[in-house]
C-alpha cells in the first residue's frame, strides 16, 4: 500500500511537471507616468506582467527590485523579468521630459537719460495649458505685476516668473537700458572736476571714493537728483534732493553717477567700490 501510494504520488508530480511545460509564455508591458515638468523626479514606470509562472522576479537597471519604480527622472531604464521556471523577459523603457517653459522677449530701451518709455514684450512658449505672470523690479511704479508684457518702463532689471497649470515654473531676467545723458559739464568723468554756476563741484560729491560700500554726497545744496548707474548702462538707484545727505549702500563695482543741477547743470562722476 505505501509503494502503491508513493507510485500515485509520482505520478501527481509528473502531471504537475507536464503542466508548467505547456504554461503560457511570460509577456509584458508597462503603464507609463511621465514626468510632470521640466527637469522633475515625479515620473512613475509599472509592469503589467502576465503569463510563465508567478512568482515572478524583478531586476531593475537602477538596482531596484519591485513590480514599479516611482519617482524617477527622464531618462532610460532597463528591467529583467524572471519565473520560478527561470524564464525570462527584459523590457526597455524610456521617460522623457515635457517641453520647458521658455520666454523670450522683445525689447524697446528708454529712448531718453531718465525717461520711461521703454518696453518688454514677452513670448512664452510650454504646453502645460494656461499660464500665471508675477513680475519683480527694483522700480514697480509702471508694472503691472501679472500682465505678461509691460510698457512705460525706465531703465532697470525686470524679472518675470511663469507658472503653468501643472505647477510647472521658468523665470528670466530682462535689462531695460537707457542713453546716457547729454552733458553740459565734464566730459571725464573719472579725472575732470566741474564746478556748476552754483559753485559744487562734481569732484567733490563722493567720499569716500574709493568706498568699502557706504557712499556719501557733500556740497550737495545745488543737486536736483542723482543717478547711478552700474557699469552696463542699467539704473540702480535714483536719489532725490532729500535723500543725497543720506548716501547710499553699493555692492562691489565701479559705478557712474549722473548729477542733475537745480539750475539745469548736470555732470557725472565715477564711484569706485571695493
Amino acid at each position: 500500500m505505501k509503494t502503491t501510494i508513493l507510485s500515485l504520488l509520482f505520478g501527481t508530480f509528473v502531471l504537475g511537471s507536464s503542466f508548467a511545460q505547456n504554461k503560457l509564455p511570460l509577456t509584458g508591458g508597462v503603464s507609463l507616468t511621465q514626468p510632470t515638468c521640466n527637469g522633475s523626479s515625479d515620473g512613475n514606470i509599472e509592469l503589467l506582467i502576465s503569463g510563465g509562472q508567478y512568482p515572478y522576479r524583478y531586476q531593475w537597471s537602477t538596482g531596484d527590485t519591485l513590480s514599479t519604480l516611482s519617482n524617477v527622472p527622464a531618462g532610460n531604464y532597463s528591467v529583467i523579468v524572471s519565473d520560478v521556471t527561470l524564464s525570462m523577459l527584459t523590457i526597455d523603457v524610456s521617460v522623457t521630459n515635457p517641453a520647458p517653459i521658455t520666454l523670450n522677449a522683445s525689447i524697446q530701451h528708454v529712448s531718453s537719460f531718465g525717461g520711461s518709455d521703454g518696453s518688454i514684450d514677452v513670448n512664452v512658449q510650454g504646453n502645460n495649458g494656461e499660464f500665471t505672470y508675477f513680475w519683480l523690479a527694483q522700480d514697480v511704479a509702471n508694472i503691472d505685476l501679472t500682465s505678461l508684457d509691460q510698457s512705460n518702463l525706465s531703465s532697470g532689471s525686470y524679472t518675470l516668473s511663469v507658472t503653468d497649470e501643472k505647477g510647472c515654473s521658468a523665470s528670466r531676467t530682462f535689462s531695460v537700458h537707457q542713453k546716457k545723458p547729454a552733458l553740459t559739464g565734464v566730459v571725464n568723468p573719472d579725472t575732470t572736476p566741474f564746478t556748476s554756476s552754483t559753485g559744487v563741484t562734481s569732484a567733490q560729491l563722493a567720499y569716500p571714493n574709493p568706498s568699502s560700500g557706504m557712499v556719501y554726497f557733500k556740497n550737495n545744496e545745488g543737486i536736483a537728483s542723482i543717478s547711478i548707474s552700474n557699469m552696463t548702462g542699467i539704473r540702480i538707484a535714483k536719489i532725490d534732493a532729500e535723500q543725497v545727505v543720506q548716501g547710499i549702500q553699493l555692492n562691489k563695482g565701479t559705478y557712474t553717477a549722473y548729477i542733475s543741477f537745480q539750475n539745469g547743470e548736470s555732470a557725472q562722476q565715477r564711484i569706485f567700490v571695493e
